[in-house]
Formats: C-alpha cells, structure tokens, sequence
C-alpha cells in the first residue's frame, strides 16, 4: 500500500531532472488520483510500476471542493483523506494551507 499521495509536479519535476526514482526510494510505492495521471501524461507517457493511478471511490469533500484548488490537487487531498495514505506531495500553497488547518 501507497505512503504518499503525489500530484504532479513535483513527479513532473524529479522526472526533469532524472531524479523521479527518489520517490520509490522513500515511499515504495507512489499513489496518484486519475486527474495527476492526466496532467503528467506528456511527460511521463508511461507511468513506473511504483506509480499507481487510483480512483476516487467517494466525492470530493466540501473543505476541499471550496477552496480554489485545480483538479489535481483536489484529487490529491481527496484521495489521501480517502484511503488514510499520511504523506501528500503538494505544491500548492492554498492545497498546503487547508491540509493544514
């Protein structure tokens, strides 16, 4: 099972510098919800096996769903909270603040 939640830029950017297998050294495995999978597509056309897309089984919670946050980071949070994975990888800073409050 999955220790972290990834959106996508942070895997679009490790895998720019060639450092994507850092993830799989920390974690193992890497989960990522279907919207991250989309937005990393062109740069990583073929995921690693470590790298797993899953669906959200429930809807996106309203603490989430309100804030002004795209579809990747949404989904991040939301799969997180949904399958009590206890690291998310964000960047961005409203998706950061409302996980922390």
């Amino acid at each position: 099972m999955a220790r972290v939640v990834a959106d996508s830029s942070g895997l679009i950017h490790l895998e720019k510098i060639g450092q994507l297998g850092l993830l799989q050294g920390l974690f193992g495995e890497v989960a990522i919800p279907q919207a991250v999978a989309r937005e990393v597509q062109r740069t990583l056309p073929e995921l690693p096996v470590w790298i797993r897309v899953h669906t959200l089984r429930g809807s996106i919670p309203s603490s989430i769903a309100q804030r002004s946050l795209g579809a990747g980071e949404s989904e991040t949070m939301a799969l997180a909270l949904e399958r009590q994975i206890p690291w998310v990888i964000l960047d961005d800073l409203d998706a950061r603040q409302s996980e922390a409050e």
